[in-house]
């Protein structure tokens, strides 16, 4: 999902210049910009580096539904994410966890 790899390189970015902390990572400071809607994102948070992400209505009861990018752990310059979501779905929640990088 393109709009979370955006909020995820500035959160990694937030997290690199802060020290590899990523306390104060949130939405609308640090380079981290501010909800972007789309299409198939209705809104986007992200508080000391979590980015959850709310779905719009894009098929299969997505609506209002959520995709979260948790920092699981901090390598050098690389954020390693732990994805989880609220969709029920099988087939779209396993697409969406099962890239947990």
């Amino acid at each position: 999902m393109t709009v979370g790899d955006a909020y995820k390189s500035a959160v990694a970015l937030c997290i690199q210049e802060k020290g590899g902390v990523a306390t104060g990572c949130d939405l609308g400071t640090n380079g981290i910009p501010n909800t972007v809607a789309t299409k198939e994102v209705a809104s986007v948070d992200v508080k000391d580096g979590a980015i959850t992400l709310t779905l719009a209505d894009i098929g299969k009861d997505t609506a209002t539904k959520t995709i979260k990018f948790d920092v699981a752990n901090v390598v050098g310059d690389a954020v390693i994410w732990k994805t989880t979501t609220t969709v029920t779905d099988t087939v779209i929640k396993d697409a969406i966890e099962k890239n947990n990088t």
